[in-house]
């Protein structure tokens, strides 16, 4: 076991952070929280969103030059915030590492694909949250050795008990007929890349008559969902329920038979890892996703779900239809894999072997 003398002193920065909602703020609170309780950890963090995001990379430049070489480690919640290192260097030996999500990489824009890669080959290590966004960092001329995968985690115990009542009052609310119904949900900002038209077009016409498909979310791809649904006649089979809250999500997810993460590839624009699919499984429901971008980090093949090729619609809608997975053990898989304890414990141990080292 690590001894305490040994614990590195880790300065946090996050430029997204609750109470602003999202992805990237719920993966910071979990990291600080989690981190916090193993080894001494400063939060360094913006909680008030892109309103003051110039004020607060103002406050973190002076910061890092008075504060910088108090720390052992100089960990960042995402890659935007890739030009301060320059500014660590002068004033501090700390060690500089990354989270780096899917976006932080991909970003299409000339001059944020010139800049942000140039300084990231800088740091000392980097965490890409899935094996696909690792493989974009070395695409752009990062050294392997300093990429280490560390997925996501989730925190069951954060996440609210939905109450078979819960599941009904949701059906009831979007007047959805689930009597004698095989239910499949997705749920995720409507965008091309999340497949639910291409699902729809290609993938639901080979369905039986008794299932049915809730969306939740919104998005530019909204008016083309709708559009499907109504030439063909789906108003009875295909629900668009638009944006739901945290509660109504997983009381969707309780009333569902899968979770359908119908990706397809976008230049530029990919799936980081997927989170919710973590989320889905917490409620012990199992998941057909294609196997494309950061998924497969987040699915347990045979375990969580079923991975089927990009584009393959027959592959696709018979996965759905022969899958048996022991819904009864989904939960405890992802505790065991993903849980925020252990995802804390890697993340420490990556910490200590890199202030040990020596420039």
């Amino acid at each position: 076991m690590t001894q305490e003398r040994t614990l590195p002193k880790v300065l946090f920065i996050a430029r997204n952070y609750p109470p602003i909602i999202g992805g990237l703020e719920n993966n910071a609170y979990n990291f600080y929280q989690h981190m916090s309780a193993i080894t001494e950890t400063h939060l360094l963090a913006n909680p008030q969103g892109k309103s003051r995001l110039v004020q607060f990379f103002i406050e973190t430049f002076f910061y890092l030059i008075f504060h910088s070489s108090r720390f052992d480690i100089i960990h960042f919640n995402d890659a935007v915030m890739a030009p301060f290192i320059p500014v660590i260097r002068l004033f501090s030996r700390a060690k500089i590492t990354f989270i780096i999500n899917g976006l932080d990489i991909v970003y299409h824009h000339p001059l944020y694909q010139l800049i942000i890669p140039f300084f990231l080959k800088r740091a000392d290590l980097l965490f890409p949250v899935s094996f696909n966004t690792k493989r974009e960092c070395e695409k752009r001329g990062i050294n392997p050795q300093r990429l280490q995968h560390i997925p996501n985690g989730i925190n069951l115990k954060d996440l609210p008990i939905t109450e078979p009542q819960g599941a009904q009052e949701f059906l009831t609310k979007h007047s959805i007929n689930s009597r004698h119904k095989k239910i499949l949900v997705s749920v995720g900002r409507l965008v091309e890349r999340k497949g639910n038209a291409w699902f729809l077009q290609e993938v639901f016409p080979l369905l039986p008559q008794d299932y049915i498909y809730i969306i939740a979310g919104n998005g530019p791809q909204r008016q083309r969902i709708l559009d499907i649904i109504e030439q063909r006649g789906w108003s009875d089979r295909v629900y668009l329920v638009g944006w739901i809250t945290e509660d109504e999500k997983l009381a969707m997810f309780r009333c569902a038979d899968l979770f359908i993460m119908p990706n397809i590839s976008i230049k530029n624009d990919l799936e980081g890892f997927g989170i919710v699919i973590l989320e889905a499984g917490y409620t012990n429901l199992p998941v057909v996703a294609t196997d494309v971008d950061g998924i497969p980090s987040a699915v347990i093949p045979g375990a969580t779900g079923i991975l089927v090729p990009e584009g393959d619609a027959r592959s696709f809608a018979d996965a759905i239809l022969n899958i048996h997975l022991d819904r009864e053990k989904i939960s405890s898989v992802v505790d065991e894999c993903y849980n925020w304890t252990k995802i804390a414990d890697q993340y420490l141990q990556a910490f200590v072997r890199l202030a040990q080292t020596t420039n």
